[in-house]
């Protein structure tokens, strides 16, 4: 029970600060999409295109992700607010953090730290399909 809530915590902790992406000044409003002329290409080992929170679809909850790639760099991940559909579509915002691979949250976390972002987050937790994959996220925003 004790491991069960542990994991209740930490996913509310996550997804909390998913959220509060989009209200950190590290985010930049841009008004040119990510391209697509990569999509549904592999770029090292994961699919470039859009991600789904399913658990939290609608205009609530957490935003879809665009992977565009290369793995293991800083902007490789654009996040698109309402619909959060899984569709990557409407407004959108790229707040230079990274999406990077790894085994566990210390080389994670080493990677992370690498490209001069402190945090590291099981992206599996929050969206579908990145089973191995961590968000680099700076933190909440003094």
């Amino acid at each position: 029970m004790k491991q069960h809530r542990s994991h209740v915590l930490t996913t509310c902790f996550l997804l909390a600060g998913v959220t509060a992406l989009s209200l950190t000044s590290g985010c930049v409003e841009t008004t040119e999409p990510p391209p697509e002329e990569n999509l549904g290409e592999v770029s090292q080992g994961l699919t470039v295109g859009c991600y789904d929170s399913p658990g939290t679809s609608g205009n609530v909850g957490v935003d879809d992700l665009y992977y565009s790639g290369p793995i293991d760099t800083r902007s490789n991940v654009t996040f698109y607010r309402a619909p959060r559909d899984g569709t990557c579509s409407g407004s959108f915002y790229t707040p230079g953090l990274a999406l990077v691979s790894a085994s566990n949250a210390v080389i994670a976390t080493t990677k992370c730290l690498a490209l001069g972002i402190p945090v590291a987050i099981d992206a599996s937790l929050v969206w579908d399909g990145l089973a191995g994959y961590w968000l680099c996220d700076p933190g909440p925003a003094d």
